[in-house]
């Protein structure tokens, strides 16, 4: 059981992580409860981000990384752009998606209480939040 849910615990944290990531793209400043793009005005490279990278032909990667360590918010439409045209929003929710699944799988033979059913619900609840 131990196990269990330590399995559980590590995944919602890198589900309800990367569902932020994505909400920092997407989600406006008041749903939020802080502003867009933010986390790359702080030079942080988010799964989103990571994925538009990879992705990418060289000079936009080269691009890319000079506006993360430049920390250059301004520069946000770039970056959206080309998180979209690689796909990086969709990838990350998928992968969110992965973790609260996993999260949910590693509590399969645990007794049924409404403690499990809320652990279940936690889950879920770290991507399907919008703020």
């Amino acid at each position: 059981m131990q196990q269990a849910l330590y399995d559980y615990g590590m995944n919602p944290g890198y589900a309800f992580q990367i569902a932020d990531d994505v909400l920092d793209y997407t989600a406006n400043a008041a749903d939020l409860g802080k502003n867009p793009g933010d986390d790359l005005a702080e030079g942080k490279a988010t799964l989103p981000l990571i994925h538009a990278i990879a992705g990418s032909d060289e000079t936009t990667r080269r691009r890319l990384r000079a506006i993360v360590e430049e920390g250059d918010s301004t520069a946000m439409p770039e970056v959206l752009a080309a998180i979209q045209a690689t796909g990086g929003l969709e990838y990350s929710h998928r992968r969110a998606l992965d973790y609260a699944q996993a999260a949910e799988a590693a509590l399969a033979g645990l007794p049924e209480t409404a403690a499990l059913a809320a652990l279940r619900g936690l889950a879920r609840y770290a991507v399907e939040r919008t703020h």
